[in-house]
């Protein structure tokens, strides 16, 4: 045979960087030891697209392979922290374009019981392209009985499920939603102890006023 055709290349490219060449002679084998590590692209993790796919124990042509990413599940954080330095706002998903969460001043147009109070509300930005699966926000200090709401851009606010995870409310948002807002609740247990103590307090000081009447009127 012909030069030409007892020799063949492997190519393996990756956009911003250099191909690398591999030249074999028609029907070598190609071990997968020898293959190229795909270059590193940060926020994704990458392969060599149809190399699964390609027989390397006798290679008879010339081949491409071309570097596939895909954004990889990561967590990214708010530049605003508390006085211990927790970030107010963690959201883990897919952040192709965003290291960080940007926070932003919102209205909360809800109107509420009066046992209930706003205390946190917030717009937040993950950047665009963002595939937001959880958010989770710092619970506010001294703050044991809430609940907690979201909303998109048109202040449709909503009361959300949620869970706690440590110091942080848990919430499974929706990608359309850039708002949350966390409003205090009265203990109805600590509400329903004062009632007691209340009536408990009333009720001996009748008894004693019943008393000393009675004693009066025995004196008399």
């Amino acid at each position: 045979l012909p030069d030409v055709f007892r020799k063949l290349e492997l190519r393996f490219a990756a956009e911003g960087h250099k191909a690398e060449l591999i030249s074999l002679k028609t029907g070598d084998a190609f071990p997968f030891s020898r293959i190229p590590v795909v270059p590193q692209k940060t926020g994704y993790t990458g392969v060599w697209e149809g190399i699964e796919d390609f027989d390397f124990s006798a290679v008879y042509f010339d081949a491409e392979f071309n570097a596939l990413y895909e954004a990889k599940d990561s967590v990214i954080s708010s530049m605003n922290e508390n006085s211990q330095g927790k970030p107010i706002m963690l959201a883990q998903g897919i952040f192709p374009e965003n290291d960080h969460i940007r926070l932003y001043d919102c209205s909360f147009e809800v109107e509420l019981p009066y046992a209930e109070k706003l205390v946190f509300s917030t717009r937040y930005d993950c950047g665009e392209n963002a595939d937001i699966s959880t958010i989770r926000c710092l619970i506010p200090e001294n703050l044991s009985s809430f609940k907690v709401y979201t909303a998109k851009d048109d202040n449709s606010w909503r009361e959300t499920e949620h869970s706690i995870d440590g110091s942080y409310i848990v919430v499974d948002t929706e990608n359309s939603d850039n708002r949350i807002a966390i409003v205090k609740c009265l203990d109805l247990r600590l509400l329903s102890v004062l009632a007691a103590v209340l009536f408990i307090v009333v009720f001996i000081s009748l008894f004693v006023i019943i008393i000393i009447k009675k004693r009066k009127k025995q004196i008399v």
